[in-house]
């Protein structure tokens, strides 16, 4: 029951009704109640009409009046508000000395018959009315979720809504359709309004080429937890096929954040060059940089870290590591006994914390191995231990992380909502939003945290185990937040002159992908020759091998520069192919020297390893 407040009681005058609406708004909001105007009456052709606005002004509260009844004649309705409430208030337009003011004449401030709360003010449906922004309207008409609009929705305005409510409000707006890009371009400014960043790029006929946002969260996150990070790549989530690119920083519980969301049109070195420097070009000048950055043994993310943050120690993620020895391990024709034993020394390897027994295991992988297998880890492994070895990495605080587990997680969860038909614009919201609640949820759970005794109940000595209970009663200590002042918005010269509406999107073809029905497996393509007719390539329609060719044909071999061989180099009819893993071109196995039996392994061709030399080693590398 809502006191009756002194500024409304019958005598009180207003100068103008703007100052009583608004005072009246601030003692509903704070008393929970809410009044709806009556039977009012305009003041019309009088000097103080524009002032006062009304001559007669009635309100009474939302559930006064009865209930209606069946003696009119008219079904009344099965659930109603009204339960006859007496509260009202009630003013006229009068002269106070020369001067004309709004009159309280009338005034009840009494509530009964319902309860006055928090709760029932949150669900009267005049305050289930969401504010139209220019985030909704583009939320609206890309066709975001009607569940994350309304999670949108009462998060930022702080309102409590109905199903049905969202379905009026997709109503209101239906005729609100944008394109995809001026969806993005929207998406982006609010982003740059609230104090996050962004950065657009494009090739020389406008066609996109890349686009890296960073919210204010995220920048206030990389600030306080920069030394971890993990990166990754996830695909198929966008009707346009472009590779998502995600930084996750790690907090000091051990949880990823993330702080970078990228698409590219491709998964290269030099547009992961361009994540990173987006990136590095947030942190202030106080921040020292990231000292490890976890990747999963993708060569072009490799290159890409160490050219951008040559300080970072690069580590590879313990489980493609250990997935990449395996497969290695099989294509040299070792038995499946020898196989996990060498995969169970090599795991040991990774794990030991200590020189003398890592030294120990290489002796014993060296007796058991043949020649070929010991090169092998002295080529891939040995030489590199800073990348992949615990004892390396004993000086840095990497909160015990060994994989990338943090970001493939982030992905297999994204990935319930986005997928190959998803718009770029509502990729963008429903990543925003995923990303509100997961930081959200991470904060308050850091915060109980943060508040909770920590008992240790393992010491059996009662003296012990109350000095080792007091001392950790609080024992995590939860960073103090910092206040992070935005810096101007990083546009580079990508978005200089032109908004994303004048981007030019375009479905990229992905690696790989099946043609003409043809039999493709993951990573290696296999033609079908007919057995019958002889087809062999002319010679007029070679070209020269390693020419410069602009678009890669997936039909030719980059090597020879034919499509299909002579019969005798095929087994059982059918000629392996293999792709490389940083250029994506198709060579013969047979063009490269590799055997068409053996199983595949990661390949790269020898242009590739040139470009990766060069860029780790910085000397040139000549390909003969």
């Amino acid at each position: 029951m809502a006191a009756v407040d002194c500024e409304f009681s019958i005598g009180s005058v207003f100068s103008s009704y703007h100052e009583f609406e608004t005072k009246f708004k601030e003692f509903q909001t704070k008393n929970h109640v809410l009044f709806i105007k009556g039977v009012s009456e305009t003041l019309k052709f009088h000097p103080a009409s524009d002032c006062l606005k009304y001559k007669v002004l009635v309100f009474r509260c939302k559930q006064g009046k009865k209930r209606p009844t069946t003696s009119t004649g008219a079904r009344p309705k099965q659930r109603t508000l009204k339960c006859g409430c007496q509260a009202h208030l009630r003013l006229r337009a009068v002269d106070e000395g020369g001067s004309w003011v709004l009159k309280v004449t009338g005034s009840n401030m009494e509530h009964t018959n319902h309860p006055v709360d928090a709760l029932t003010a949150s669900v009267y449906p005049e305050n289930r009315q969401a504010d139209v922004t220019d985030t909704i309207k583009a939320m609206v008409g890309s066709n975001v979720p009607k569940k994350s609009l309304k999670r949108y929705i009462e998060d930022s305005q702080g309102i409590v809504l109905l199903p049905q409510d969202v379905n009026n409000l997709k109503r209101k707006l239906c005729g609100v359709q944008l394109d995809d890009p001026e969806c993005v371009e929207r998406m982006l400014q609010n982003i740059r309004e609230e104090g996050g960043v962004t950065k657009v790029g494009v090739n020389e006929s406008g066609e996109f080429e890349f686009l890296f946002f960073m919210t204010a969260s995220m920048r206030r996150d990389l600030e306080k937890y920069c030394d971890v990070l993990v990166m990754d790549a996830t695909y198929k989530v966008n009707c346009y096929l472009y590779p998502l690119v995600n930084v996750l920083c790690v907090d000091s519980e051990g949880s990823g954040r993330p702080v970078l969301h990228g698409f590219v049109r491709k998964e290269c070195c030099a547009s992961l060059m361009s994540c990173l420097t987006f990136l590095k070009s947030v942190f202030s000048v106080d921040m020292s940089g990231p000292s490890v950055f976890f990747v999963d043994k993708d060569l072009s993310e490799i290159a890409a870290v160490r050219e951008t943050f040559p300080e970072a120690l690069v580590k590879l993620c313990s489980f493609h590591a250990s997935t990449a020895v395996k497969r290695a391990l099989t294509s040299h024709g070792l038995s499946s006994q020898q196989v996990d034993d060498i995969l169970k020394y090599f795991k040991e390897q990774r794990d030991t914390r200590s020189v003398e027994r890592f030294l120990e295991l290489s002796d014993i992988i060296r007796q058991e191995a043949p020649d070929k297998t010991v090169q092998y880890f002295q080529t891939n492994w040995w030489d590199r231990t800073d990348m992949w070895a615990a004892h390396t990495t004993l000086d840095l605080q990497t909160f015990h992380l060994t994989t990338t587990n943090h970001v493939e997680s982030y992905h297999s969860k994204i990935k319930q909502t986005l997928h190959a038909q998803t718009r770029l614009g509502d990729c963008i919201q429903l990543l925003m939003t995923y990303d509100f609640d997961l930081v959200r949820t991470k904060d308050i759970n850091s915060h109980l945290h943060s508040i909770s005794h920590h008992y240790n109940t393992i010491q059996k000595d009662p003296e012990l185990e109350s000095i080792v209970n007091t001392l950790t009663s609080f024992g995590v200590v939860t960073p103090t937040e910092t206040t992070v002042t935005p810096t101007e918005t990083t546009t580079g010269t990508e978005t200089a002159c032109f908004s994303f509406t004048n981007v030019k999107l375009q479905k990229v073809k992905t690696r790989g992908r099946p043609r003409n029905k043809q039999n493709f497996t993951k990573r290696t393509k296999r033609r079908k020759i007919d057995k019958t007719t002889d087809q062999t390539t002319s010679s007029t329609n070679t070209v020269t091998a390693g020419a410069s060719v602009n678009v890669i044909d997936e039909s030719m071999c980059y090597e020879c520069g034919k499509e299909e061989v002579e019969r005798q180099y095929c087994v059982d009819g059918v000629f392996e192919w293999i792709m490389c893993d940083g250029c994506g071109r198709w060579f013969h196995k047979y063009c490269i020297g590799m055997e068409a039996v053996v199983k595949e392994a990661e390949f790269l061709c020898k242009f590739c390893v040139s470009r990766l030399i060069t860029s780790v080693s910085g000397c040139d590398f000549v390909v003969e």
